[in-house]
């Protein structure tokens, strides 16, 4: 659960317009394409993938490219034993869900 004293002025993003755009439709095809199956979580979602070669990858970029622009978002990332696959919770502050279902909204 995200901490509670986020401070709602960091509550964001960054980008605008075409570039805030441009991020989106990457997204969804990069990371979001990707997800096995996904569950709403109280403070935001929980993604799986399978443990196919270069997820590590794209989901490592992707975090690091998004606590630049939305630094307000928590990741917690795990790897299942024997290649069971890869687990995203990603996590905000009240109101973060709906700009993570936005970047799903082409599923």
């Amino acid at each position: 659960m995200m901490n509670s004293t986020v401070n709602s002025s960091l509550f964001v993003c960054k980008l605008t317009g075409p570039e805030l755009q441009k991020r989106k439709a990457a997204l969804r095809k990069e990371v979001f394409s990707k997800v096995r199956k996904f569950e709403e979580v109280e403070d935001g979602f929980h993604f799986c993938f399978a443990d196919r070669e270069g997820i590590l990858e794209r989901l490592a970029d992707y975090i690091l490219a998004e606590r630049k622009c939305c630094p307000f978002f928590q990741f917690e990332l795990t790897i299942k034993p024997d290649k069971g696959g890869v687990e995203l919770k990603l996590c905000g502050p009240k109101g973060a869900k709906s700009m993570i279902r936005e970047l799903m909204d082409d599923r």
